[in-house]
């Protein structure tokens, strides 16, 4: 009975990390594990993102749908058995990434571990999601500032979003954030 009453406590911390990760918890305005590895945002962002080529460069959107094509085919790999990297590893060689996302991403990684060295995360932070549209995404609309808005593109995956940062570095166009890596919590699209 007792070792029963610890795996639902147990069960209940992890379920209130994942609901506080994912913003359907708010504590203090902010979940602490996002808000550590986010870069101040200085305006407030809306939840939507302009249609497909509003203020927005081409290069922009191609950025993102690179980054994100690259991600899914590495992802489908995985479940293929025909990929030898982890995750860890396609993100530090990732060219299109910035190092800032880089870095950010490897403090939420260890943030999540050091809280439940068995799950982690539980769940792929650049999708905010466990699983994921194996044809990829198509860009949806972005801004000014350079967030990109993706969604699935095959049938039953319309309706599945992702957000990704592109910015304009000396190298050219490159991602500094994508799902809970670098993105405001507002700018979070709420899967299901």
């Amino acid at each position: 009975m007792l070792k029963k009453s610890i795996a639902v406590v147990v069960l209940a911390v992890v379920v209130f990390f994942i609901a506080t990760l994912m913003g359907w918890v708010n504590i203090g305005g902010v979940s602490p594990q996002i808000a550590e590895v986010q870069p101040p945002v200085p305006a407030k962002h809306s939840q939507a993102v302009a249609h497909a080529g509003t203020n927005c460069a081409p290069q922009v959107q191609a950025a993102a749908s690179k980054f994100i094509d690259g991600y899914i085919e590495f992802l489908n790999g995985i479940d293929a058995h025909t990929n030898r990297l982890t995750r860890d590893q396609w993100v530090k060689r990732n060219k299109i990434a910035t190092t800032n996302f880089k870095s950010s991403y490897r403090e939420l990684e260890d943030e999540a571990n050091k809280s439940d060295p068995e799950l982690g995360l539980d769940m792929d932070p650049i999708l905010v999601a466990q699983d994921w549209p194996a044809t990829g995404f198509v860009a949806d609309g972005c801004d000014a500032s350079g967030y990109v808005s993706l969604r699935g593109k095959s049938e039953g995956w319309a309706d599945f979003k992702l957000v990704v940062k592109v910015i304009k570095t000396n190298s050219g166009w490159r991602v500094d954030g994508a799902g809970l890596i670098n993105i405001p919590n507002d700018m979070l699209p709420h899967n299901k």
